[in-house]
């Protein structure tokens, strides 16, 4: 076995993992962002100063996004192990 094609294909999984990670929680975090930055202008409009403002409506963005997103996430980690699965079919022979 060539050690170069080893390294290689380890690098690749690594690339792999890095972006499915980066396209599983994008949703999520894009949502929370964006509900931070709605909170905080309401926030700094009303001269309310109240952490829990901020935290609640994340909170029930997590669990709110999280279930919305579960199809999408389920798939892209679906198709992440076959992909694996097929790699390690492929190292083997």
């Amino acid at each position: 076995m060539n050690p170069s094609f080893n390294v290689d294909a380890a690098l690749e999984i690594i690339r792999l993992c890095l972006w499915e990670g980066i396209y599983i929680s994008a949703p999520l975090i894009v949502g929370a962002l964006v509900i931070g930055l709605v909170v905080s202008i309401l926030q700094t409009i009303t001269t309310i100063q109240e952490a829990t403002l901020s935290f609640v409506p994340k909170l029930l963005w997590a669990v709110g996004g999280t279930w919305f997103f579960a199809p999408y996430m389920l798939a892209h980690l679906t198709q992440l192990t076959s992909t694996f699965f097929q790699r390690a079919a492929e190292i083997a022979k």
